[in-house]
């Protein structure tokens, strides 16, 4: 009977390890700035857009969308990546943020957990 319990607790913490590691691995996750290349920041003032173009640096992770707040006059924006797979095979990424006054804002800033890092203006 005990061997019973231990084999069962065993298959338990087993089925949890690998829940977290595969949990870890592809849910996506902020991207620092350091992993990232932008080749276009641009302003559409009169479609209200902000555009930014560009891919990630590592071969081994894939775009996966984006998060983005104000605050006062900058535009933080996080991107959010995970581990390349096929339904997801590549970092290009082309984020539109529609903005209400796009003229309001001044500066843009990646977040990635408790960093800040403006890239427009540099």
């Amino acid at each position: 009977m005990k061997k019973w319990i231990v084999f069962g607790v065993a298959v338990v913490i087993l089925f949890v390890g690998v829940m977290i590691v595969v949990l870890h691995l592809f849910l996506p996750s902020s991207t620092p700035v350091t992993e990232v290349a932008f080749q276009e920041i641009s302003f559409l003032r009169e479609d209200q857009k902000v555009i930014l173009n560009g891919e990630l640096l590592s071969s081994g992770k894939s775009y996966r969308g984006y998060r983005y707040r104000m605050v006062n006059d900058v535009l933080i924006v996080t991107i959010q990546s995970e581990l390349v797979n096929p339904g997801h095979p590549n970092g290009a990424f082309h984020i539109e943020i529609m903005e209400e006054q796009p003229s309001n804002v001044r500066n843009i800033a990646i977040e990635s957990g408790n960093d800040i890092t403006p890239i427009y203006p540099r």
